[in-house]
């Protein structure tokens, strides 16, 4: 009997692992189960324009049965459904629940400030299915601006009339549509093909299409070339802004629109990181000042090999997600050297320029200091003065003049731009600087920091070590 209940008792402790290894096998294959699957659909949007608004229509058509998250634009208003006709929309209209309904219809207003002028660009406008890519995009534009002039969506043209004072304009195409451009005047249609439109109010020559079409472009989606004054666009925009059509021009903005669809980018990147990446791969000019910074600093501190390497790097990570971290570790990779110059100067309101960091850990009599941190830069070393000083008993800051030390009953200026330094009141002439400022923070020169402060200063595979000197401050 005992046998048997001990027997009893192990096919059951059997069973039970057997369901618990089961319903582990089956969470674990189903565990993305909430991660939508990319899919494609149709959409339809009706847009009005009257009273410095936007009114949306917006209709899917064709969706799967899975949770799709809803990106709204920024600065939707009033965003409802049409009854009978989302019954997939979520309480809080983050996402279009699971359902066998296969079109949701939401409408939406996009509040314009001070109504379109001439030139306007509105982005990010639409509403967006995560995982999502359009087969057919339709948009349908009715405005009572009553001014002459041209809208714009990047997808090609169909057709466009005015009556009773009404502008009707209709786009169609394949793929997701963001953004929508009024421009006033004469400005129209003058040219368009499977890759692109041209936008202009001048004609276009027959002898500038067909140079433009030997250049042989290939684009991810149609696009519109609009000659216009140069605009700041996302990274998934159609639009290519030109405020001259010359075939030079031509080719170079569109050289760089091409590589830059190339590239997937951090949501949270910085404005400037694409531009960067695009001039560094393609040599293409740029128009926002960190990235003309940025590119100037690493083309003075990196020898041409290390340019060449740092092109190639980047030209490797094509259909990539570029972040500000993985371009710090190709970076630090091609310098030989630990370096945040991306991260630093996404976070900095100037300039950063690119320091080498020492990763060794530095110890003050035989303690260590983890917040002394060791930089090279052009060739020298640093070591950030407040740190090391008050280490030392003396207090340091930036006063009138440079910057200034006080303590053990010495007194220190030191001028951030002239080759000279006070101590206790007397001037001395020197040939480098040995306080200067880097990226915003002040650091001593290594070989002014053992003479001035007499240190015992000893360089080890692991550890700095810093000793201070007896007898001698």
């Amino acid at each position: 009997m005992k046998k048997i209940a001990v027997s009893f008792f192990v096919i059951l402790l059997l069973v039970n692992v057997g369901l618990v290894f089961f319903q582990y096998y089956g969470f674990s294959e189903n565990g993305g189960a909430n991660e939508a699957s990319p899919f494609s659909y149709n959409q339809e949007i009706e847009v009005t324009y009257s009273d410095a608004k936007l009114s949306v229509r917006h209709t899917f058509t064709s969706l799967p049965n899975q949770t799709i998250d809803i990106t709204w634009p920024a600065h939707a208003k009033q965003i409802a459904c049409e009854e009978r006709s989302c019954n997939r929309l979520a309480g809080d209209a983050a996402t279009f629940n699971t359902g066998d309904t296969k079109q949701q219809v939401v409408t939406y207003v996009i509040p314009v400030s001070g109504g379109v002028k001439s030139q306007t660009l509105l982005q990010q406008i639409f509403v967006q299915l995560a995982s999502g890519t359009a087969d057919t995009s339709t948009v349908h534009i009715t405005a009572s601006n009553g001014q002459a002039g041209q809208w714009i969506t990047g997808l090609p043209l169909s057709s466009t009339n005015t009556l009773n004072g009404l502008t009707y304009t209709v786009f169609s195409g394949s793929g997701n549509v963001y953004d929508l451009y009024w421009q006033a005047g004469d400005i129209a249609l003058k040219a368009a093909t499977e890759q692109f439109s041209i936008y202009s109010a001048y004609n276009v020559t027959d002898k500038f299409l067909e140079e433009l079409n030997k250049m042989n472009l290939e684009f991810k989606q149609h696009v519109a070339i609009i000659q216009a004054k140069q605009q700041d666009v996302h990274e998934q925009s159609r639009f290519i802004f030109m405020p001259q059509l010359n075939l030079a021009e031509v080719k170079t903005q569109i050289m760089a629109t091409q590589i830059a669809s190339n590239y997937e980018f951090a949501q949270d990147a910085p404005a400037w990181l694409s531009q960067l990446v695009v001039a560094t791969v393609g040599d293409t000019p740029m128009s926002d000042p960190r990235a003309q910074q940025m590119k100037e600093e690493l083309s003075a501190q990196l020898t041409p090999a290390q340019q060449q390497a740092l092109q190639e790097k980047l030209t490797s990570l094509k259909g990539e997600t570029i972040t500000l971290e993985r371009l710090d570790e190709a970076l630090t990779t091609i310098v030989g050297a630990k370096t945040t110059f991306f991260t630093k100067n996404a976070a900095s309101d100037a300039l950063y320029p690119l320091v080498e960091e020492e990763e060794r850990g530095v110890y003050m009599n035989e303690v260590r200091i983890d917040d002394l941190k060791v930089i090279s830069y052009k060739g020298m070393t640093y070591y950030t003065a407040d740190v090391f000083l008050e280490q030392l008993g003396f207090k340091g800051g930036e006063g009138a003049n440079g910057y200034y030390v006080t303590g053990n009953e010495q007194s220190y200026r030191f001028p951030v731009s002239q080759l000279f330094y006070v101590q206790n009141e007397r001037r001395y002439d020197v040939k480098t600087r040995p306080v200067d400022k880097i990226g915003g923070q002040y650091y001593i020169e290594e070989a002014w920091l053992v003479r001035l402060f007499n240190v015992d200063l000893r360089k080890k595979d692991r550890v700095i070590e810093i000793t201070t000197i007896q007898g001698e401050q």
